[in-house]
């Protein structure tokens, strides 16, 4: 196992960063890092102008797991990718994961179901003590514990279930949520896996405290491709607020037309209460309404079925809820053989942002923007390479009508880019996500 540090400068000042590792009692963590040495610390790093510093473990040793903290002066990204090998150094797994805001009290997306484990990661930056609240769909307590103490830049990985995990008697649980109670502010990912073949995913832990109600997701995708690949996307939806959410859920196409994935038969009931569906029950729908009490959440899976296509989705709900969305690609008969998927949270409204890309010959990065405004946009793109240095713009601009969407890798938008590292800048007067 290796985990990739990637660093960049969206500024046009240059800063300085230190990484500090620490494991799971808060003791040093060392480990080797070609080029930078073996060492719990890092830094501190040069990180000019626009440049990209990407930096990968060497994966050396007896596995072991932690935390990282990474200090600079100015706001600079920062992400991190963790990559599972087999002993022979073939690829087997990775999630990405953004840096996390310490919260005290906050909730995640548990699927426990056959082949599925959930868990929580957790860094404790002044030490903590914590609670957990296991809930099912509608709400009901599965399980408590408490007085869970994490030390000083403590650090703790626990799944759900299982051997080792925090409710690994719990018997009425299958899907629904965990809630996190801290007394002290701790910074949390959800890891989400599945057992065979081994994927491992991400998810966003969301603050209790969060006043969001809108939200928005540029790429959903759903149907099959001519190799016969299926492709679904899983909305889950569960409620943070004391008073019950109507949450509204609208999925378009690219080109902004109503996109029907989801079979409003499937949503007779969500956590024990009706579902108010805007289409009539027994259709394919790309509109519809879910009612949550407190407590309550819900996995709504797309049909998988059509053509594939990419789109988007915008989430509408009455009071502060929690979204993420799970991307899954299966194969065999009607879909029924997991391969591999990949967790998001939803997407904020931007002017102008930067993202770390790497094309290779193995792996590539892309973008999907999405412009939820009932007019147009015109979108910019450059690229920068490691060293801040630009390599390339967009002759043509991207131009996105009213709730339309599109998705592209580098490889597509600046296609002599083989074998680059870098960072790419998308800006849009008005905003996109």
């Amino acid at each position: 196992m290796r985990t990739t540090f990637i660093v960049f400068n969206p500024t046009g000042i240059s800063d300085t960063a230190s990484i500090r590792l620490t494991d799971d009692s808060g003791q040093p963590l060392v480990v080797t890092i070609p080029g930078l040495g073996t060492a719990d610390q890092f830094g501190p790093l040069t990180i000019g102008p626009g440049q990209t510093r990407i930096l990968q473990t060497a994966g050396t040793g007896n596995a072991r797991a932690g935390a990282a903290r990474v200090e600079s002066s100015l706001a600079l990204g920062v992400s991190a990718i963790l990559t599972l090998y087999t002993a022979t150094g073939g690829f087997l797994t990775e999630a990405g994961v953004g840096s996390s805001t310490p919260m005290d009290n906050f909730i995640i997306p548990v699927d426990a179901s056959t082949g599925f484990n959930t868990g929580v990661a957790l860094f404790a930056p002044a030490g903590a003590s914590l609670d957990f609240t296991l809930r099912t769909l509608d709400g009901t307590v599965a399980g408590t514990s408490t007085n869970n103490q994490v030390g000083p830049q403590g650090h703790v990985a626990r799944f759900v279930k299982g051997t080792g995990g925090l409710f690994p008697d719990s018997t009425i649980f299958t899907r629904g949520t965990l809630e996190v109670s801290a007394s002290a502010p701790v910074a949390a990912v959800v890891m989400r896996q599945h057992e065979g073949p081994l994927t491992n995913t991400t998810l966003p832990a969301v603050d209790r405290a969060s006043s969001t109600l809108d939200f928005n997701f540029p790429q959903i995708a759903n149907g099959v491709t001519p190799s016969g690949l299926t492709m679904k996307t899983t909305f889950i939806l569960f409620n943070i607020s004391q008073t019950e959410a109507i949450a509204e859920v609208s999925v378009k196409r690219p080109n902004g037309v109503q996109f029907p994935v989801v079979r409003t038969e499937n949503l007779a009931a969500i956590g024990g209460t009706r579902v108010a569906a805007l289409p009539a029950q027994g259709v394919i729908a790309s509109d519809f309404a879910v009612h949550m009490k407190p407590g309550v959440s819900a996995f709504i899976t797309t049909t998988g079925t059509g053509d594939l296509s990419p789109g988007s989705a915008h989430v509408q709900s009455t009071v502060p809820i929690g979204v993420a969305a799970i991307f899954t690609v299966s194969t065999g008969a009607s879909g029924t053989v997991f391969m591999t998927e990949a967790g998001v949270g939803d997407s904020m409204m931007r002017s102008q942002f930067t993202l770390p890309v790497e094309v290779s010959l193995l792996s590539g990065t892309g973008v999907a923007l999405f412009n939820p405004n009932d007019n147009e946009r015109t979108v910019n793109i450059w690229l920068n390479d490691e060293n801040g240095v630009s390599v390339g713009q967009l002759t043509t601009p991207v131009v996105l009508p009213p709730f339309s969407q599109t998705a592209k890798f580098v490889s597509e938008l600046f296609p002599d880019k083989t074998n680059f590292r870098g960072s790419m800048g998308v800006s849009a007067s008005g905003g996109i996500v």
